[in-house]
């Protein structure tokens, strides 16, 4: 019996024990999630810093005014003299399709242009709709629209797959 009660007795002091390492190890635990959450809260003020300067640049240089689908990521843009040769890579994420992003983009530049949208290759090949400039159906639409009568146009290269959006702009 003595020995049952001394062994019970050191078995609840090693469980009072180690109470405070397990106190601070749950502190500690705490003290990383806190960090965790302020890393993870600036990755999302970077991501809607890079998004707001992808589209107020789409916007004011090119006239196309479209909010990133829900749930879309902005991979990467590249643009070598921030005028023209832009490309935007774009990550698929939430409910819309990259196919229903691309019609959205080539909607938005078929409102703003002052003439017909075109082949780029063919100024006699006249796009009236989506379909008519995704004919093809292998993923790349290429248009040019226009932003004023005395502009030679803005050529859209459209990229699409399940996993995203490539936007080139020439």
């Amino acid at each position: 019996m003595e020995k049952l009660i001394f062994a019970l007795a050191a078995a609840l002091s090693l469980t009072l024990a180690s109470a405070p390492l397990s106190a601070q190890s749950f502190g500690n635990k705490l003290k990383g999630a806190a960090k965790d959450a302020a890393k993870d809260a600036a990755k999302d003020r970077a991501k809607e810093e890079i998004t707001k300067k992808v589209s107020d640049t789409l916007k004011e240089k090119y006239g196309i005014d479209i909010p990133l689908p829900n749930g879309w990521t902005i991979k990467e843009m590249i643009s070598p003299d921030s005028v023209k040769n832009m490309k935007i890579a774009f990550a698929a994420g939430g409910a819309t399709k990259a196919l229903d992003f691309a019609e959205a983009i080539f909607n938005a530049a078929k409102a703003i242009s002052t003439k017909a949208i075109l082949n780029p290759n063919d100024d006699s090949v006249i796009y009236n709709s989506f379909s008519e400039a995704n004919a093809s159906g292998l993923g790349v639409i290429t248009f040019r629209y226009f932003l004023g009568e005395a502009d030679s146009g803005i050529t859209l290269n459209i990229g699409y797959t399940d996993n995203g959006l490539e936007l080139s702009i020439n």
